[in-house]
């Protein structure tokens, strides 16, 4: 899994800064709950806003709210790292949920527990 910290000093042509959001349940307890890829089970990272809604119509209707971060996108556009908060360097690369996955029906589902 490449980090963060192994694109120092190489040339970032193609990588954009981009607004990424995901999405956590609501619930007003102890504990985190994302959107995530069912399969993979890593969290559901969103770079576009029709996307993030045709997503959000998918997935069981339950309180959740959205966070926004900055990330820096790969120019093929299917992943990237969240840069922002502690530890950017040591960040390991994430999937973005893309259009792609949204037409081929990638599933994403509530996390069921703790990640």
């Amino acid at each position: 899994m490449t980090k963060l910290n192994e694109l120092l000093g190489k040339d970032l042509a193609g990588y954009k800064l981009v607004v990424g959001k995901f999405m956590e349940l609501d619930h007003q307890l102890m504990g985190y709950f994302p959107a995530i890829f069912s399969k993979s089970r890593s969290e559901a990272i969103f770079v576009d806003e029709a996307v993030y809604q045709a997503a959000e119509a998918r997935l069981e209707k339950r309180p959740f709210k959205t966070h926004n971060f900055a990330y820096l996108l790969e120019p093929e556009g299917k992943g990237g790292f969240v840069v922002e908060g502690s530890g950017i360097l040591k960040r390991t690369r994430t999937e973005v949920y893309t259009k792609e996955d949204l037409d081929t029906h990638v599933p994403i589902e509530w996390a069921p527990g703790l990640l």
